[in-house]
């Protein structure tokens, strides 16, 4: 350590310990979903929109994969991994949409019924009490 023996500025240029961090590619994005074929439950690298086709097939009403692996490499995206879910693994068709969206039509019949009226049941309500609005009191202005 230098001595310092008069007042003033100084400068002193001192080792750095560590070096910045670098930066890493961040570019790579991941995908999961279902799609009209390809592997199933095994991520698999597509790197263009024609390639997606190719592999996964085109948009398919009810799943949101095409769109979003569209929207990614439309946006400049260069390198993505899919999943393809929903499907055996024998190559048949996902039809999952088809089978949650009968899943949550049975569940809310199921809620409803159990608040539905039936027969033998006494519906009542009670009119012996008048309901009336209580009065609204003008305000007096000194203005006047």
């Amino acid at each position: 350590m230098p001595n310092y023996l008069s007042p003033g500025v100084y400068v002193e240029e001192v080792q750095a310990a560590s070096r910045p961090i670098e930066g890493v590619g961040t570019a790579v994005a991941a995908f999961v979903g279902l799609a009209q074929r390809g592997p199933a439950n095994t991520p698999l690298m597509v790197t263009n929109w024609t390639q997606f086709v190719t592999t996964f097939g085109d948009f398919m009403e009810g799943s949101y994969l095409a769109h979003a692996v569209y929207g990614f490499f439309l946006n400049g995206g260069t390198t993505a991994y899919v999943v393809r879910i929903g499907a055996d693994g024998a190559g048949r068709r996902a039809d999952c949409p088809t089978r949650a969206a009968e899943l949550h039509r049975t569940r809310a019949r199921r809620r409803s019924a159990s608040w539905r009226w039936r027969p033998g049941r006494l519906a009542t309500t009670s009119l012996s009490k008048s309901v009336t609005r209580p009065s609204r009191a003008r305000a007096s202005s000194s203005w006047s």
